[in-house]
């Protein structure tokens, strides 16, 4: 559903296509390199945009808006001059050029950061409010495989009666009197050592030595 561009395919979409061309392009610049940054996030979104670009397709697959749009993207290893060309300072960045766009380094179709925010949502939201095409629902891929499900699912059926079995017997850890007194004692001292009151109140675990930044201040 995603187009990877390089010059050739710049040259062939756009630069060499008079305006106003028949289809807008929206492009996300990616850098593999970054990728280990958390910080930056590029690979969740990237998935969004994937996400958005799969959407888009699978909603408008019977009718012309599918040939009006086309998702695109742009990764440094390919053409680090692309970056130049659109003028790509930072990153994430995902712009949107309409068919009468032919300065490639115009900012006016920018997804902002608020465009962002809300991640395949508010991306749609943005496509749409630019382009006046429907993006339709999101489509999320499930968070089990079909596959998955029928294993987990046969696992419990055949599971099922014999740890039934066993619990009638008494031949289970719920019937062990061992287990719920290790239990309780651990709920006892896991709340009065002030464990629980410092994840909800998000306490820190340590700090850093503000006369030496090297060091860290525990606490316990």
């Amino acid at each position: 559903g995603v187009i990877r561009l390089d010059e050739d395919g710049v040259s062939r979409f756009l630069t060499s296509v008079a305006t106003p061309r028949p289809y807008s392009l929206i492009i996300f610049f990616d850098a593999v390199y970054l990728h280990s940054n958390k910080e930056l996030r590029l690979q969740e979104f990237r998935r969004e945009f994937r996400i958005v670009s799969a959407s888009f397709i699978a909603n408008n697959s019977d009718g012309s808006n599918g040939t009006k749009l086309f998702f695109c993207e742009i990764d440094s290893k390919d053409s680090e001059s692309l970056f130049y060309r659109f003028a790509v300072q930072s990153l994430p960045h995902i712009c949107l050029l309409d068919p009468w766009m032919e300065n490639l380094q115009d900012k006016s179709g920018l997804m902002e950061d608020g465009d962002l925010s809300g991640m395949a949502e508010t991306m749609a939201e943005f496509v749409e409010r630019r382009t006046n095409l429907a993006v339709g629902r999101i489509h999320r891929p499930p968070l089990l495989s079909k596959t998955l499900i029928s294993v987990i699912a046969a696992l419990i059926v055949v599971s099922t009666p014999i740890l039934i079995k066993k619990f009638l017997k008494g031949e289970t850890l719920l019937n062990d009197r061992r287990f719920w007194l290790y239990g309780a004692v651990f709920v006892y001292f896991f709340s009065v050592t002030g464990t629980m009151h410092n994840i909800i109140k998000e306490a820190p675990m340590y700090l850093r030595d503000h006369e030496d930044e090297s060091k860290l201040v525990l606490f316990y």
